[in-house]
């Protein structure tokens, strides 16, 4: 699959959902792409995603986050009640953030891509997820 026809179609059909993109640094072959969203409980945080070969990586960077046992409790908390999404956290440009991912997808299409992504962000903002991000917002600072 090529990266920069997948790229383009992938901000053209997401930016009509809502999404403004900015192309970052990517280490690989491949590209990463950057959009500041809203989701429930933190109403600024931005999002990655990874454009690679045969596969699409989606994080979440919530908030930046305290390091400390009890931050690592909420996170340990939050990855055994959401089992198809999990809570980290990491540094990302010199700050120390709460971050979400769903993994890797291996796609087929472009078309594959968008709808993996598509269908990740909904799941992040529904309900049932947003009562176990609800704790995590305590450990993290805007």
């Amino acid at each position: 699959m090529n990266i920069d026809s997948f790229k383009q179609s992938f901000i053209m059909a997401t930016h009509q959902q809502g999404f403004n993109w900015a192309e970052r640094p990517f280490n690989g072959n491949g590209c990463r792409l950057l959009s500041v969203v809203s989701l429930p409980n933190f109403p600024q945080c931005f999002i990655t995603v990874d454009l690679q070969g045969e596969s699409i990586q989606v994080c979440f960077y919530l908030n930046q986050a305290v390091y400390s046992t009890d931050t690592l409790k909420l996170v340990n908390d939050f990855n055994e009640n959401v089992p198809y999404l999990k809570a980290f956290v990491a540094p990302y440009e010199d700050k120390t953030y709460l971050n979400i991912t769903g993994g890797d997808f291996y796609i087929t299409s472009e078309e594959d891509g968008i709808n993996a992504f598509l269908k990740l962000f909904s799941l992040v903002q529904s309900d049932g997820v947003a009562i176990f991000l609800r704790p995590l917002t305590i450990i993290s600072r805007c």
